[in-house]
């Protein structure tokens, strides 16, 4: 599918952090205290985003982070193992270990770039800006209610499990209502734990145990469209995609909003 993006292109170096933290430490500490330091920080380090992937596959339970934790955790065994006074690891155990973490390290990046592990907040957002020609008014801070949709609170929690395990938002089960928050793989991190919560200026989706929709798009991905298109019917927009993709779910057909965002193209890594 062929569009007119109608936003700017992604700047963000976020998902560089893990290998720029990774050179730089083991660069540092191998000059300060020998390779054997320095291999065991970064086997450290591998454990460390392991256990992390792990907590996040059982916040959305994205099978793309179970099959990257478990390639970390493999792979932080495998470079100790290699590195005698780091782990003591049998040297057949050591390369079985590092076989396991290749192929899963493989695995991941396929399910990566077939964006079946991504998050879509970029798609979401530029499919929310599709209809909107409408330049006369710029952001506005505050949310914006849309009207109804017919479901059940039941219905809004299995949507949320659909969303959040294919990555389309990340939800927030209230008392009262669910929000859903449209993330970009840039993004990701401060939304997967639990250190973070949303914000009320953050963008969001809100449905409320009656079905009541409202909408906020933060004042940052405003700012990442390439024009000062009309903030209300960007908000309205961004409302009834979610509609539509909640009522596409009730009818069984889940499937059909991935292929819609997969249809777009997008960067995988944006």
């Amino acid at each position: 599918m062929w569009f007119a993006s109608k936003m700017k292109a992604e700047t963000s170096v976020n998902m560089l952090l893990p290998a720029i933290i990774i050179l730089t430490g083991t660069a540092i500490l191998w000059i300060l205290f020998g390779r054997h330091i320095a291999w065991a920080f970064v086997a450290v380090l591998f454990f460390l985003y392991g256990l992390l992937s792990l907590i996040a596959f059982v916040r959305t339970r994205s099978s793309g982070y179970l099959i990257g934790g478990l390639a970390q955790i493999c792979a932080g065994l495998w470079i100790g193992g290699m590195h005698n006074g780091v782990f003591t690891i049998n040297n057949q155990l050591t390369l079985i270990i590092g076989i396991i973490a290749l192929i899963l390290m493989i695995w991941a990046q396929i399910l990566l770039i077939s964006r079946r592990f991504k998050w879509r907040g970029r798609e979401i957002l530029e499919l929310a800006a599709q209809p909107v020609e409408d330049m006369t008014n710029g952001f506005t801070n505050r949310p914006r209610p849309l009207g109804k949709v017919e479901i059940s609170r039941e219905e809004i929690l299995a949507f949320a499990r659909f969303a959040s395990k294919n990555l389309i938002a990340m939800p927030y089960i209230e008392p009262d209502r669910v929000v859903f928050v449209p993330v970009s793989m840039a993004q990701s991190f401060k939304y997967l734990y639990p250190w973070k919560r949303f914000a009320p200026d953050d963008t969001w989706i809100a449905v409320d145990n009656d079905g009541h929709v409202s909408v906020n798009i933060a004042k940052a991905d405003y700012l990442n469209y390439r024009d000062c298109l009309s903030f209300d019917q960007l908000c309205e927009s961004l409302g009834r995609l979610f509609v539509e993709f909640i009522e596409t779910f009730r009818r069984q057909e889940g499937s059909r909003i991935v292929d819609r965002l997969n249809n777009l193209r997008i960067n995988p890594y944006t």
